[in-house]
């Protein structure tokens, strides 16, 4: 046996080739940028967007021939110094690629994987990604999760070259630098993965019977299409509702064999007993077992519905088409009630509301922006709700629209069920995909519009909705991209604020709503309100970042709150220790017991502070009144009270950590002493050990819980030690 070398071995030539073609992409992209403003060729829109940190670099495909002809040779010209180089090296930007993380969920159970820590094979173009592509850390997180879920299949990965899928390995070597969207091919090849995943799945359960396994290998194009949208199907039941159309352990009432779909003279010799039974072998070719796949689909839906007495057949079909019509259009609402103008507009029909229009099912929206898209249409499979990257290369960037249709008499999971077309210009298709991202032409895309106008009688000519930008809309579309770069700015003047979404058409919501956060980091009240009567909101981050994170005071605070703003640990501990700002905080909506009883743990906590040895006791009082008062809320709702009540042990402990005698006390008249969920040796282990009180307290807490419970613990009391000397 030859022995590879030892680092070979380890793995560590793989680390070490990312992490240098990782450094080499960043000298590359310092010395294009160099080159090119050198040149003087970082102008126009390139400029303004990177000026305004729209994109992150340069690539190659932003330059014409000539101009690439001339940054190789001025490249050439460039010397990278070893401090210049170090400097590279050392970007804090790296390290936010290097440590991106991402959680997975595997049979029930959540894990967390990092970047450099379980999969550094990939890294190099993560950050071709980040850099090059500017892409998002969120984008790369989720796109990072869907490579781990499919890892097991990834030598399947196949990849769009010039119009044609190509098996391409995802390693170092797969980034095309003269290609702009590398990332938008790799998400579309993860798609098709998913697709082959679940159509594997579902293949793999023909096997039962050799008449389907037989049909399924000479599937055709159009019913593999069907299987495709069936396996998808199959793929968001419950393990219940697809035994129930597979089979399953039942008892075998059949006395003689059913062979070909027909019962026979043979004996069964399982008769009467339970064992498996499949019902595939009815299905003789893929045209039965598709037929009846989708019916059964079809029905599991229906099932879900209602029954309303002495309704026909048709009278319930066309409810369930108005029921997914109107509760799509509450979507809708409620994508426009949280981005506002950024949101989308139904375009048809003109009134929803009509009852002879909506039973058609057919509904088309413009959506306005890619938060928007990801909202909507998180069910397809379309790059443009994937990538904000995406979504600019089709619409953001150019003087495009996009619009969605929407066909409710068939299931969401239905391939046409939802059709994505980009228009350009001249109402000319930029492009167009049905749900699972299958390219549509023009041609079928208008005859398919035709066969809605025909089949449910709609006297509208639908494609004359699909109108393109105006005159008018892409002037106000260039004012606008204007204004958006000066709405991110800090110092701004309600003046200035007002002309920009006002006038220009800014969007008061723009890289997540930085506009008011800004206004709450100045600590002005009158800008706040402003800011948010022009419809911007409090929660497009988490709530551990968004504005109320930076409140200076409680005034500040009950703005934010009525206007939608959620409460994090952090901000909560501005307004713990008094009453008046926490009852308005309850009262507008604070969950009493969030993030693991947090409130609570604070109130007992109180004014605790831990300090180095040799310095003064501090040991503070708790926030009783506060403390109360969170209680009182707690136990006004029924399923706060019931969690509160099995979850206690943990809270007791905390009180009997920290000597708060009232807690305890409050806890004890709720006789949550004798409670199963206090394991009292962890308790008493605890008092030992803590460094929050000192042995004194530790000696009272002893005789509190003797007196309260009898219990005492194992050890001797002469073991408390003091905690500070």
């Amino acid at each position: 046996m030859k022995l590879v070398k030892y680092n070979q071995f380890l793995g560590l030539n793989l680390i070490n080739e990312n992490l240098d073609k990782s450094k080499k992409f960043l000298k590359e992209r310092y010395l294009l940028m160099k080159a090119a403003n050198e040149l003087g060729l970082i102008k126009g829109e390139l400029g303004e967007q990177l000026k305004h940190g729209e994109r992150r670099s340069a690539n190659l495909s932003d330059f014409n021939a000539e101009e690439k002809t001339l940054l190789k040779n001025k490249i050439k010209e460039i010397s990278l110094t070893p401090e210049v180089s170090k400097k590279i090296e050392a970007d804090p930007e790296l390290k936010v690629v290097r440590e991106l993380k991402t959680d997975v969920v595997t049979n029930g159970k959540t894990k967390t994987y990092q970047l450099d820590k379980d999969n550094i094979g990939w890294l190099s173009n993560f950050v071709y990604f980040y850099f090059y592509e500017s892409a998002t850390v969120e984008e790369l997180s989720n796109v990072y999760r869907r490579l781990i879920e499919c890892k097991s299949i990834l030598q399947n990965l196949t990849i769009d070259v010039n119009g044609t899928l190509t098996k391409k390995q995802f390693d170092p070597n797969f980034i095309d630098i003269m290609i702009p969207n590398n990332l938008e091919k790799l998400t579309d090849g993860l798609d098709r993965l998913d697709r082959s995943r679940k159509v594997k799945k579902l293949s793999d359960k023909l096997s039962i019977s050799s008449e389907l396994k037989a049909s399924f290998a000479n599937i055709s194009e159009m019913n593999m299409e069907k299987f495709e949208e069936v396996a998808d199907g199959f793929e968001r039941l419950s393990d219940k509702e697809a035994s129930a159309f597979f089979g399953g352990v039942q008892l075998d009432t059949f006395q003689y064999k059913m062979v070909n779909g027909q019962l026979s003279d043979i004996p069964n010799p399982l008769y009467n007993t339970y064992h498996f039974m499949s019902t595939l072998p009815r299905y003789h070719n893929m045209d039965d077992f598709l037929k009846a796949a989708q019916q059964y689909l079809n029905s599991i839906e229906l099932s879900k519905v209602e029954t309303i007495e002495g309704e026909s057949e048709e009278e319930r079909r066309v409810r369930v088409i108005r029921k997914r019509f109107l509760d799509y259009c509450d979507r809708v609402v409620a994508c426009n009630t949280k981005l506002g103008k950024s949101g989308a507009d139904i375009v048809y029909p003109k009134n929803i509301w009509d009852t002879d229009v909506n039973k058609n099912g057919i509904l088309i929206i413009e959506v306005k922006s890619f938060p928007a898209n990801v909202m909507l249409n998180s069910h397809t499979s379309h790059c443009i709700k994937d990538s904000i990257g995406n979504w600019d290369s089709y619409i953001g960037n150019h003087n495009n629209k996009q619009y969605y249709v929407y066909d409710f008499n068939i299931p969401i999971t239905s391939d046409y069920s939802t059709i994505g077309i980009t228009i350009e210009p001249g109402q000319k298709q930029r492009a167009c995909h049905n749900r699972p991202d299958r390219s549509v032409s023009n041609a079928d895309f208008r005859k398919l519009l035709n066969s809605y106008e025909t089949k449910y009688d709609i006297e509208d000519d639908l494609w004359s909705y699909f109108k393109p930008m105006s005159k008018e809309e892409i002037e106000q579309k260039e004012r606008a991209k204007v204004a958006n770069r000066k709405i991110v700015e800090k110092g701004l003047s309600i003046e200035d604020i007002k002309k920009y979404v006002m006038e220009d058409g800014a969007d008061i919501n723009k890289n997540d709503g930085i506009a008011l956060e800004n206004a709450v980091v100045e600590d002005d009240i009158e800008k706040v309100k402003m800011i948010l009567s022009l419809g911007a909101l409090t929660t497009l981050k988490a709530k551990e970042k968004g504005p109320l994170v930076y409140a200076k005071d409680i005034t500040m605070i009950k703005l934010l709150v009525s206007h939608g703003a959620e409460m994090s640990g952090d901000v909560f501990k501005n307004v713990v220790n008094e009453e008046e700002p926490l009852q308005y905080c309850l009262s507008a909506g604070l969950d009493p017991a969030f993030s693991r009883n947090l409130p609570i743990r604070e109130c007992i906590k109180g004014t605790w502070k831990a300090l180095k040895a040799g310095e003064p006791e501090l040991e503070g009082e708790s926030y009783y009144k506060p403390f109360l008062l969170l209680m009182k809320y707690i136990f006004k709702d029924k399923e706060h009270k019931k969690a509160f009540m099995n979850k206690s042990g943990f809270l007791v402990k905390w009180a009997i950590e920290y000597g708060r005698f009232e807690c305890m006390d409050y806890f004890a008249d709720l006789g949550l002493l004798d409670s199963d969920d206090i394991d009292w040796r962890d308790v008493f282990l605890c008092i030992k050990i803590s460094r929050k009180r000192n042995r004194d307290v530790k000696l009272k807490v002893l005789e509190w819980i003797k007196e309260r419970t009898g219990k005492t613990p194992s050890y001797s009391l002469d073991e408390i030690k003091e905690t500070r000397k």
